[in-house]
């Protein structure tokens, strides 16, 4: 889940369409990493059959712009499944009784992104990090202490 993979779930998102769903997100104050993963999986799951239009209020889950402002929407309001999948992969795998380790990156209720996972980076103390702190990890939200501390040492 790539920076731009907010919109992935759009079929062919233009640059325009990108910049704008993560300005929405950035102006609700919702991390791009999670809300990308937990549309993505909402989405996966409808082409399942697992999430029904019964379970959307109607709305038919694609993979396009509209649907993700709208589900952005939902989500930093808590309408409709906004209120499920604001609770992330673990809130949204509860729900709907499935399990996020089958069909996503996930750890501690949470999506690891490309961009963390050492399986495709490269192992640091960042990532060393992820894997050994009690807490979820939001990237999103500052350095990890160990970054910090490796800064402030150089």
């Amino acid at each position: 889940m790539e920076a731009a993979r907010i919109c992935r779930p759009m079929s062919g998102g233009t640059y325009e369409k990108v910049v704008d769903c993560l300005d929405r997100v950035q102006r609700y104050g919702i991390c791009r990493f999670s809300i990308s993963a937990a549309i993505d999986y909402a989405v996966y799951l409808y082409e399942k059959g697992v999430i029904t239009r019964k379970d959307t209020d109607g709305l038919d889950l694609k993979r396009d712009y509209e649907t993700t402002l709208l589900l952005i929407d939902q989500v930093a309001f808590r309408r409709g499944l906004g209120e499920v999948l604001g609770k992330g992969l673990k809130g949204l795998a509860d729900a709907f009784g499935t399990n996020p380790h089958e069909d996503q990156f996930e750890t501690k209720g949470t999506a690891v992104t490309t961009t963390a996972d050492p399986r495709l980076t490269g192992f640091d103390t960042i990532h060393f990090e992820h894997i050994v702190n009690p807490r979820v990890i939001i990237p999103s939200a500052g350095l990890l202490p160990t970054a910090v501390s490796i800064l402030i040492n150089l």
